[in-house]
């Protein structure tokens, strides 16, 4: 290769004969930046290639797998509402089974699982359901599943939080899978004057007289269309850094 290059540059010295001065420039500078690019494939450190080879693929491995602007959880609790009108459709087994899953895999204190879940799709079950309270449980009626979410207090103090963080999961599943859904609450309301509304559902559903019910999650296709939430909304000044009341 070193041998072309210097025939090359001493052809350079005759071109101005033989064909002009100013295209003997042109052809004399392709054969220097030509000569510079030898140069440097021939004075390259193996080692060195072998860094940058190395380094180019771990930066491949750490790439991030999303763009920071684009975070899919997020689009997610972006765009979700509240739903409490539902279509007809009925929800797939296997979406069924997915929902089942997600709650199946939600975090508890201890590992102490202390909730237990009811999926109901009888209508006449989830009629009775939506009687639960003397009001914001109506709606359920329209619904095609009804997730009742129960515990047994005795096995874990915290049976309230880990049946609310099943009951989120539940949720933001239902809204990944493009379905809508709704909490209602169970513990601690009223059916009618005489009966609260735990005793009520356990009645339906015979659940043992030790359990307790947290919620029941109304899922199903939406019937209404409504927009998430707008971001000048959100309460950013319930939000402190350091210490209480300090904001941003």
């Amino acid at each position: 290769m070193l041998y072309i290059l210097a025939v090359l540059l001493v052809l350079v010295f005759f071109l101005p004969d033989l064909i002009g001065r100013l295209p003997a420039l042109i052809c004399g500078a392709v054969v220097i930046g030509f000569g510079f690019y030898v140069y440097n494939l021939w004075c390259k450190d193996p080692q060195e290639e072998a860094n940058q080879e190395a380094n180019s693929s771990m930066n491949e491995i750490i790439k991030p797998s999303h763009d920071m602007e684009n975070i899919m959880l997020l689009d997610l609790l972006r765009e979700r509402r509240s739903i409490r009108k539902f279509t007809d459709q009925k929800i797939e087994e296997e979406t069924l089974d997915i929902l089942i899953e997600a709650v199946l895999r939600s975090p508890s204190s201890r590992s102490l699982n202390p909730w237990e879940f009811v999926v109901v799709t009888d209508k006449d079950t989830i009629g009775a359901l939506a009687r639960s309270k003397t009001h914001g449980s109506s709606f359920l009626a329209g619904a095609p599943l009804a997730v009742v979410v129960c515990a047994d207090p005795a096995t874990s103090d915290v049976w309230v939080e880990d049946t609310s963080i099943a009951s989120l999961l539940l949720h933001l599943c239902a809204a990944d899978l493009g379905l809508g859904s709704c909490w209602i609450q169970i513990r601690n309301r009223q059916h009618d004057k005489k009966i609260d509304s735990d005793t009520y559902v356990k009645g339906i559903l015979n659940l043992k007289p030790d359990m307790a019910v947290e919620a029941i999650v109304a899922i199903g296709y939406s019937a209404e269309d409504k927009s998430g939430h707008a971001a000048d909304t959100l309460l950013y000044e319930r939000v402190s850094y350091e210490k209480y009341g300090n904001r941003r």
